[in-house]
């Protein structure tokens, strides 16, 4: 019995060691958004947003790359202030996009895996979307 649990606590840390690698690539990969991701990202405002005229204050994280099943995915947070089904101002809301290989947008996520990534990136301002959602 004592060799099994020796056994299982010995293919816990390797399995540790593999995610520790496969995070670490993850963090290393980190990189700013280029034109094309940012333009899926204002797309997808123009989509999910009730009043995208609205937008305002908006940033925009690096862009780290994950591996996934069927291929890899890029995440990348943005927050911003927009209005709500009321016409008030929600306050600044932060989602994770993630971007499939097609250069598509997936899903949004507001969950725990979207404060685990988006707090360990750093942001700058994306003038880009508010100019362009506010031109529709």
């Amino acid at each position: 019995m004592r060799v099994r649990g020796v056994a299982v606590g010995i293919a816990m840390v390797m399995l540790n060691g593999c995610q520790s690698a496969s995070v670490g690539e993850m963090w290393a990969s980190a990189r700013p958004a280029n034109s094309g991701e940012k333009a899926v990202i204002i797309e997808g405002m123009r989509q999910f947003l009730r009043d995208p005229y609205s937008v305002r204050d908006v940033e925009i994280s690096q862009v780290v790359t994950s591996k996934a099943v069927g291929g890899n995915v890029r995440q990348v947070c943005v927050r911003g202030n927009a209005k709500n089904a009321y016409g008030g101002y929600t306050g600044k809301q932060t989602y994770l996009v993630y971007i499939g290989d097609n250069g598509q947008i997936t899903h949004a996520d507001q969950g725990p895996s979207m404060s685990v990534v988006c707090s360990r990136l750093s942001f700058i301002p994306f003038p880009e979307a508010v100019n362009r959602l506010q031109r529709l």
